[in-house]
């Protein structure tokens, strides 16, 4: 194996004279007109998150796929018939994000939120998001998927809600657990609408 040398104390010296005097001289600065972006002005990106292409391709570089948790979570939708498909990586985009579970005909979204990653003002914000593009969203901690029937319970009474703008009643982990706490878009959208004008940015479907 390859190991450097160590370097004597001149060295250093020498070296660290040479990048004073670079600095010193202008000749390293990053300042004003040495700085390669002086006088460039920073493309808007705020539009790329809306485009299914720029989407698509972002998700494809990631490579996302579905971890533990929600592959467990797609195989309990799969064994008690529950119409809701995986998405998380990147097939469908709403706006600027990508929902994990989906059910277009209803347009509701189910979220699988793992304790280490999400914290309880994920919540609201995740639901709020998702009701300004028209489809409600039901929460499911990752402890819940250790009782599969209290799942199925919650994510069949959350199909049966029929498309209400409602206010959850907190922000915590446990006051969005039940399925009447849902939030959605007022509008609501075109009932089973798959894929809407690029320019909206409420839906884009990725093949």
């Amino acid at each position: 194996m390859f190991t450097a040398k160590p370097k004597s104390d001149k060295w250093r010296q020498k070296v660290s004279g040479r990048m004073k005097r670079a600095y010193a001289d202008g000749k390293l600065s990053m300042q004003g007109q040495n700085n390669p972006m002086f006088g460039r002005k920073r493309p808007d990106v705020s539009k790329w998150h809306e485009d299914p292409d720029f989407t698509k391709k972002r998700f494809q570089n990631m490579g996302m796929k579905p971890n533990k948790k929600e592959r467990k979570l797609d195989e309990i939708f799969k064994r008690h018939n529950l119409e809701f498909r995986y998405v998380g990586d990147g097939k469908i985009s709403i706006g600027r994000k990508c929902p994990d579970f989906i059910h277009l005909e209803q347009r509701k979204i189910v979220e699988l939120f793992g304790n280490y990653w999400h914290q309880p003002s994920d919540v609201d914000k995740k639901i709020t998001y998702f009701a300004s593009k028209g489809f409600a969203t039901l929460i499911i901690w990752e402890n819940e998927l250790e009782c599969e029937s209290h799942v199925v319970e919650k994510v069949k009474a959350f199909m049966k809600q029929p498309q209400e703008l409602s206010t959850p009643s907190g922000s915590g982990k446990n006051a969005l657990r039940q399925p009447g706490h849902i939030r959605n878009g007022a509008d609501g959208g075109s009932p089973g609408g798959v894929r809407s004008e690029p320019s909206t940015g409420v839906l884009h479907v990725l093949p």
